[in-house]
């Protein structure tokens, strides 16, 4: 599995995020977010492929949470689809690994 493998499960949602970038740098790779209140990038140094996928996760729940909540009729909705989203997205990561191993 390689750093692209996992920009690649996370493509449409880094498209419309404009907020998070994930660049490789010599230590592993930066997680940078886009603070508009500060208007500066918080950053985050990611040792490996895992710790970036679960990064990833956390991030896209946010990114709907304050995108798309309201069109949710209720909590429960936008739960049940963040939950189906993040499982997708986990199945994907798992093909990888077991195709690499």
């Amino acid at each position: 599995m390689t750093f692209q493998s996992i920009l690649n499960i996370f493509s449409e949602y880094l498209e419309n995020d404009k907020n998070i970038e994930v660049v490789k740098v010599k230590k592993g790779y930066l997680h940078l977010y886009w603070d508009e209140v500060a208007n500066d990038y918080n950053a985050n140094l990611i040792s490996d492929l895992d710790e970036l996928f679960n990064r990833l996760l956390e991030d896209i729940r946010e990114y709907y949470k304050f995108e798309s909540k309201k069109s949710f009729s209720s909590e429960n909705d936008f739960e049940n689809f963040v939950e189906n989203l993040q499982k997708e997205l986990q199945k994907k990561y798992n093909e990888l690994k077991n195709n690499n191993s």
